[in-house]
């Protein structure tokens, strides 16, 4: 887009955004849909009115830009800070293994698919494997607390799994991103190159892990008790927390590591405080203030044009996307759980939506040759429909699962 767009247009454009997020947020939510959906389709419609009104110029998409970062980094500090390491120490060994299942399956049969089915080149079908590695718990636990299953010991391992989901693909976003310039001018996986990429980027990782380490457990505590002492209200405790999370997250933007882990460890730093679940409620408002930027702003980034070919793309990319979440963690949790309640686990993983969307944004962000256009839209499809039919799909498994309860009480 060309051109500037007057300011109070801009203004005018935040403010709708602001409101239509909402009303969209509170119709989906009465309807029973991931709320998320309504934000992607809100950035597609803005995208297709403005090619066909020219009314947004780029002033307009730089201010997007830079809400949708906003957002990244709320939203993946958010979910650093929502993890509980400590139960995931409790489980580690079976929440592990079905990690293992899930995570590995997924990425073999994505890239098969990107890259023999689809004929894809190798840089994008890695984006693609890296993708499908992420799960989105957000969609499948709102059904287990409605079932009232949250107090069992298959939901404790689905947290668990989806935690280390998310910092596994975080992490392997930040590598492919490490080896992409090289991967891009046509080098293959074993010059020499490739393994230099991989050492600088291994020991600025092992920094960055080593200082949020130390930070966290020597400096976080003190800090947090000062940041309470000055605070004169709880807006002003999370102001200081989030602004010190930002900047945690920019250290790892600036080691090249990547934003999205930065942002994500920056939430783990915070985490282990006894007071997380507090400063977690107090940041809901700035997660529903810019979080949705974040959706939207994937939304407006998928060409009208491509919408049909994304959806080609998407339909052909769902089956391996559901079989590798749904195989990939039911075989391995058949070994602690009966045959039911391992589906409904493998089941509960498929939803893609928060990290894998961060994922293909950051991928798109280097070209089409990175991750063409029509393959990006594809993605969005895949995210949106695993969310809405996945929840679906595991109801009976979990009613079963209510059934055995009932059972046993009686």
């Amino acid at each position: 887009m060309e051109g500037h767009a007057n300011p109070y247009l801009l203004h005018f454009m935040i403010g709708a955004l602001l409101v239509g997020s909402f009303l969209l947020r509170h119709f989906f939510e009465k309807l029973g849909v991931q709320t998320l959906i309504s934000y992607l389709l809100m950035g597609v419609a803005i995208t297709a009115f403005n090619s066909q009104f020219h009314m947004l110029g780029d002033d307009a998409h730089r201010v997007m830009l830079f809400m949708a970062n906003l957002g990244l980094l709320v939203l993946l500090f958010r979910t650093g800070l929502e993890s509980d390491t400590k139960a995931l120490k409790d489980e580690l060994g079976p929440a592990g293994l079905i990690w293992l299942g899930n995570f590995f399956l997924s990425g073999i049969l994505g890239y098969l698919a990107a890259y023999y089915i689809l004929g894809l080149s190798l840089v994008t079908s890695l984006v693609i494997a890296t993708g499908f590695t992420a799960t989105s718990i957000a969609v499948s636990i709102g059904i287990w607390r409605e079932a009232g299953l949250m107090n069992r010991r298959e939901s404790n391992l689905l947290l668990n799994v989806a935690q280390m989901d998310d910092v596994s693909g975080v992490a392997a976003l930040a590598l492919l991103l490490a080896l992409v310039p090289i991967l891009e001018q046509g080098g293959s996986i074993m010059d020499p190159s490739v393994f230099e990429a991989l050492g600088i980027f291994a020991l600025s990782l092992f920094v960055f892990s080593l200082g949020c380490y130390l930070f966290a457990r020597y400096a976080e505590a003190p800090i947090t008790e000062m940041f309470q002492r000055i605070s004169k209200t709880d807006s002003c405790l999370m102001l200081l927390t989030v602004g010190t999370g930002f900047m945690i997250a920019s250290i790892a933007e600036g080691l090249e590591i990547s934003l999205a882990v930065g942002a994500l460890f920056a939430g783990l730093v915070f985490s282990k405080n006894p007071k997380a679940h507090e400063i977690d409620n107090m940041i809901i408002p700035i997660y529903n203030l810019f979080a949705p930027f974040f959706f939207i702003g994937m939304g407006m980034a998928i060409e009208p044009e491509l919408f049909l070919d994304g959806i080609g793309i998407g339909l052909i990319l769902l089956i391996p996307s559901v079989l590798g979440k749904v195989l990939g963690g039911a075989i391995p949790a058949l070994r602690y759980l009966n045959w039911n309640n391992a589906m409904a686990l493998g089941i509960s993983l498929v939803p893609r939506a928060e990290i894998m969307l961060v994922i293909a944004g950051s991928a798109k962000a280097y070209g089409p040759e990175v991750l063409p256009d029509e393959v990006f839209a594809g993605l969005v499809f895949v995210s949106a429909i695993t969310c809405v039919l996945t929840p679906v799909v595991v109801k009976p498994y979990l009613r079963k699962m209510e059934q055995q309860d009932a059972a046993v009480s009686t």
